[in-house]
C-alpha cells in the first residue's frame, strides 16, 4: 500500500510539473507571437535606456517625453525609472548596478516622499515589463509627475 501511494504522489507530481512547463512554454509562445523576442535579442540599447541617459538635450525627460509622444509608454515610464535612479546616484548615494530596482527601493536610504515616488515608479515599470500589461497614457502622467517628486531635493534619511 506505501509503494502504491508513494507512485501516486510521483505521477500526480510529476503531472504537475508537466502542466507547468506547457503553461510556461504558452506564456513564452505568446510574447514570441507577439514579437517581444525580438527586442531581447538586439545588441542596441532599448530606447528606455537611451532616453533616460542621453545627454542629447540637456534633460533626458524631454527625450523621455518623446517616447510618450509616440505612444511608446512602457518603454517612457522605463525611462523614468532609470532617470529616477541616475537622479538617487547623482546625490551621492552608492547604487551598483546589479541591484533590481526592487533591491534599490528597498535599500536605498530615502525620505518618504522621495521613497513612495521610487514606489510608483517601480511598481509602473513590473506591471508593464514584467506583467504585459500595456501601459496608457495616464499611467505614463502619473509616473512622470512621480519622477519630477523623486527629482527634488530630498533629504537623505540615514
Amino acid at each position: 500500500d506505501v509503494f502504491g501511494l508513494l507512485l501516486w504522489v510521483a505521477v500526480f507530481a510529476g503531472g504537475a510539473l508537466l502542466l507547468y512547463y506547457i503553461l510556461n512554454e504558452a506564456r513564452v509562445f505568446s510574447r514570441w507571437r507577439k514579437g517581444d523576442w525580438r527586442r531581447a535579442d538586439t545588441a542596441e540599447p532599448r530606447a528606455a535606456e537611451t532616453a533616460a541617459t542621453s545627454p542629447g538635450h540637456g534633460d533626458p525627460l524631454l527625450d523621455i517625453d518623446n517616447l510618450a509622444h509616440r505612444g511608446e509608454y512602457a518603454e517612457a515610464v522605463h525611462a523614468l525609472l532609470l532617470h529616477g535612479i541616475s537622479v538617487i546616484r547623482a546625490r551621492g548615494v552608492t547604487l551598483p548596478p546589479s541591484m533590481t530596482s526592487r533591491e534599490i527601493l528597498r535599500l536605498t536610504p530615502l525620505a518618504g516622499e522621495a521613497k513612495s515616488a521610487l514606489s510608483t515608479l517601480v511598481g509602473a515599470v513590473e506591471h508593464s515589463h514584467f506583467g504585459g500589461r500595456d501601459s496608457t497614457e495616464a499611467e505614463y502622467l502619473r509616473c512622470r509627475k512621480q519622477c519630477q517628486r523623486l527629482a527634488e531635493p530630498q533629504e537623505v534619511t540615514a
